[in-house]
């Protein structure tokens, strides 16, 4: 009772002094935050007051440059006025952040951003009329009172904050030392009340210290109590380490061992003391009491020191600190000699009776086992016949062609998931005989109904002989097909007729690729025949181009002649368009691909679209945002946009919608099967729908064809699609065209998007405005004799020292004789006997500094690739006007 009232006040006494410091401290930490806060309104008035002096000295910099400068006119008094004008903004914004919590201030400071305002309007009035108008004194004297006015008013007002500001700094600084003499007040207090506090306490501990001693005393008693019964006990107990050292042990067990204490503790582990095959036990087994904390009834064979073997029985706990880390284990052993001796008994008998049993059982064994194998190879012979049945289940209904089977009075017997696909059944209750109402055959031709009885499977069921029997399904739900069917009649041992099978293949897709790669093999002959053609058309051009050109020139402008040279130009201009077409058809021009956006191109061209297809037609652009690039030539995609918008402009006369639509597309190989001569890959789609007036299947066929058109005779030549289809084969694409009558048509083109954006977009080459001269020697290689004589005319016209040869053999000649500098090679791309790349290789290694620029009216491989042009190389395609001549040979000698 005494230890619990000492335990009582020396607590009560504590806890009065943690108030009491408490206290003091929450008092100190008031008082020192209201301090530090007084202190910083302290500071932040004086700020105040020194941005406020601050923004007159600005104003008055202002005011002095200004003045400045319209006394002397000099520049240099405008720096001052610049500076000032620029700092006085930046300085409103400091005071008003410094003064973000007094309202007045904000109002006064609002009134000073309105006079500051008109003060620098004011000047800069002034400044502006000085300027202008020169050095006008009433006018000036009168600007100078309206600033003299505004600043007046910027002075009061900063008068009054400052004003208000001094009057908050006397009261902050009494507010300061009131808070000074409150902190040490508390402090000395709180002082004394302590220090009596701690001489309390420790008169309290002093009596506390005696009370312990005597129940220290108490408690070492009942410890020696205790100490015995664990040392004199009749089971053996020892605690072990984590790694299994003894750190305590009692007596019995080290008389049952014949150790002493000191050989054990700290310096044996309790597996060296087992037998090997109680040590792998116990290696096993303790990692997992460790973790479990437990561990009953383990068996172990202990050497004693003198070598002999006691057998125990071990059970221990584990003792573990708060964070439940393992610290030592706590066990017992007991004797296990007699228990040992009885469970060895036990276990012979048990083998006797073991024996006993098997003998009689093995007969009983014998016996089930013959009746097991005979119900085994039944049960085996079932299952073998059911998973037959299921085999061929699925193989029947998983098969791509379609199976069914009638009776012999046509009702419907046998139906696999293919064959009902095909012919837009629903479920069916097999047999079934209402099964034809749900599809329509027609022949190969899809047009002509097939009557009843001359549908392939009545044909089977006659006996007729029905192999690759072509026709054309027609299913009320579902899309029409064309079938391959193939079947024979059923019949019983004896010949009677059961019924007929019929297996149908569908070969709609390859109808449709066997149509796609003849219309294909088509323009691909025509485009032979159109390159071709154009290829010589562009000599001729030429030649009609650049002399009618020249005559032109020499013609005034009064001379009766110079209209009709301007119409050969126009008409040969409109000829050379065609032979363009017709080379983009084929295949043959020279593209200067390079990485694009077609995003980019199309809003590009929106504004000229939109001119050029008319108010009546809505235009509508759906471009993903994040589209992938294209490898193509910029000129001819926009070409191709312009063309199939156009095209669908002519299909709305009444108006209508266009919808030019971009969009990244992943085509499978299941896609390109259904596209000849598609390849699987990553592509971009650029697609141009129409609501117009749409095609017809026909038409649709021939789209493609060069001079093939459905306009009026004189609004269209019937090379636009077609020059579509090369530009975009060219360009390694693809092109498709989907079409229903008075519903609309959607061109998809698909070009191979590129993974490498890094590759920028050349800026188009701007037109030379006059036509360049030049004194350089160029050998000229052209094996049509009007063009070649053309050329050297137009050449020698422009300054140029000139050599013209038709064939190879006189260049090399030329080029090994001359001594002298060969500033260009001039050269045709398709010549008899040696090609002009072949050519100018070897007159390059004969005059290293010759440059050379490529012409043809159409291109080989010789120096482009798969159409496109390569790095480096030079070239203009025939026709070419004299002025593009002399223009592209100037560059190449220039660059």
């Amino acid at each position: 009772m005494v230890r619990w009232a000492l335990d009582k006040r020396v607590t009560v006494g504590f806890i009065v002094a943690l108030c009491i410091l408490v206290t003091i401290a929450g008092l100190s930490y008031r008082n020192t935050r209201r301090l530090v806060h007084t202190n910083a309104a302290v500071a932040n008035t004086y700020q105040v007051l020194s941005e406020l002096q601050a923004t007159l000295v600005i104003l008055n910099q202002a005011e002095a440059g200004r003045r400045g400068y319209v006394i002397t006119g000099e520049e240099y008094h405008l720096g001052p006025y610049t500076e000032a004008a620029e700092q006085i903004h930046v300085q409103l914004g400091r005071l008003r952040g410094l003064i973000t919590n007094d309202p007045a201030h904000r109002q006064r400071l609002a009134k000073v951003d309105q006079a500051v305002a008109e003060k620098l309007a004011v000047m800069e009035e002034s400044i502006r009329r000085r300027k202008t108008q020169g050095l006008d004194t009433t006018v000036q004297a009168a600007l100078t009172d309206r600033g003299d006015a505004a600043m007046g008013k910027i002075r009061g007002l900063i008068g009054e904050m400052e004003n208000d500001e001094r009057n908050m700094l006397a009261q902050r600084i009494e507010a300061v030392e009131r808070s000074t003499a409150s902190t040490n007040f508390i402090f000395l207090t709180g002082t004394w009340l302590g220090l009596l506090l701690l001489v309390l306490v420790f008169y309290l501990l002093s009596m506390e210290v005696g009370e312990r001693k005597s129940t220290e005393f108490a408690l070492e008693r009942v410890a020696n109590r205790v100490r015995d019964l664990y040392n004199n006990a009749p089971c053996g107990y020892h605690s072990l380490d984590d790694h299994g050292t003894y750190v305590e042990v009692n007596d019995t067990e080290l008389r049952w061992l014949g150790y002493t204490r000191e050989e054990l503790l700290g310096k044996r582990q309790f597996p060296e003391l087992l037998t090997e095959g109680s040590r792998s036990a116990f290696e096993e087994a303790f990692p997992r009491f460790i973790e479990s904390g437990y561990a009953n009834g383990l068996e172990f064979e202990v050497l004693r020191k003198d070598g002999t073997i006691l057998p125990v029985l071990l059970n221990a706990t584990a003792f573990k600190d708060p964070d439940g880390n393992f610290v030592a284990s706590r066990a017992t052993l007991i004797d296990n000699t007699e228990r040992r001796q009885a469970t060895e008994e036990l276990r012979k008998a048990k083998e006797n009776l073991e024996v006993e049993v098997a003998v009689r059982t093995a007969q009983l064994a014998d016996a089930n086992e013959r009746l097991r194998c005979e119900l085994a190879e039944r049960k085996k012979a079932e299952e073998a016949l059911q998973s037959e049945r299921e085999f061929l289940r699925a193989v029947l209904h998983n098969m791509e062609d379609g199976i069914l089977a009638c009776n012999a009075e046509g009702a419907l017997t046998l139906l696999n998931k293919a064959a009902q696909e095909l012919h837009g059944l629903p479920e069916l209750s097999l047999p079934a005989r209402d099964w034809t109402s749900h599809f329509q055959l027609f022949s190969q031709d899809g047009k002509t109904p097939l009557a009843a009885e001359e549908t392939p499977l009545r044909r089977a069921l006659r006996g007729e002989g029905v192999r690759n029997v072509e026709v054309v399904i027609r299913p009320i739900e579902g899309p029409q097909r064309t079938l391959l069917c193939s079947g024979q009649a059923m019949a019983g041992p004896v010949g009677e007729k059961h019924g007929a099978l019929l297996v149908l293949r569908d070969i709609t897709e390859q109808k449709l690729m066997e149509q796609q790669f003849v219309q294909s093999q088509k323009i691909e002959a025509v485009g032979r025949l159109a390159g071709g053609v154009a290829h010589d058309f562009n000599n001729l051009l030429t030649i009609i181009t650049g002399y009618s050109q020249l005559a032109r020139d020499q013609l005034k402008k009064e001379d009766p002649l110079r209209p009709y040279v301007l119409e050969v130009l126009a008409a040969a201009d409109r000829a050379a368009s065609l032979t363009r077409q017709l080379l983009a058809f084929s295949r043959k021009q020279v593209l200067a691909p390079q990485v694009l956006d077609l995003n980019q191109i199309i809003q590009n061209l929106s504004k000229m679209l939109r001119r050029l297809i008319g108010e009546d037609i809505e235009v509508r652009n759906v471009l993903s945002p994040t589209l992938g690039r294209v490898r193509a030539d910029p000129a001819q995609i926009e070409q191709i946009i312009i063309n199939l918008a156009l095209n669908a402009r002519d299909a709305m006369p009444r108006g209508g919608k266009l919808i030019i639509e971009t969009a990244d597309a992943d085509l499978n190989q299941a896609y390109a099967n259904r596209h000849i001569a598609m390849v699987p890959g990553r592509y971009v789609m650029l697609a141009v729908a129409d609501t117009g007036i749409g095609m017809d299947e026909e038409t649709q066929a021939h789209i493609f064809e060069p001079f093939f058109t459905t306009k009026e005779k004189g609004k269209g030549t019937g090379l636009g699609l077609a020059m579509v289809y090369g530009t975009v084969k060219q360009s390694g694409g693809y092109i498709w065209v989907y079409s229903e009558p008075a519903r609309g048509t959607t061109f998809k083109v698909y070009l191979p998007r590129v993974e490498d954006h890094s590759e920028p977009i050349a800026p188009r080459q701007s037109v030379v405005a006059q036509v360049p001269r030049g004194s350089e020697t160029i050998l000229l290689v052209e094996d049509e004799e009007a063009v070649r004589s053309m050329v050297r005319g137009l050449l020698e016209t422009h300054g140029y020292r000139v050599f013209a040869a038709d064939q190879a053999r006189e260049v090399l000649q030329f080029c090994q004789l001359e001594p002298g500098t060969i500033h260009l090679l001039l050269t045709d791309v398709v010549m008899p006997r040696m090609s002009g790349r072949e050519l100018a290789e070897r007159v390059i290694a004969l005059h290293p500094e010759t440059r050379v620029l490529y012409m043809s009216g159409y291109t080989d491989d010789a120096i482009v690739h798969h159409g496109v042009l390569n790095p480096g190389v030079a070239f203009i395609q025939k026709p070419f006007t004299p002025d593009a001549l002399m223009g592209k040979v100037r560059e190449v000698l220039d660059g």
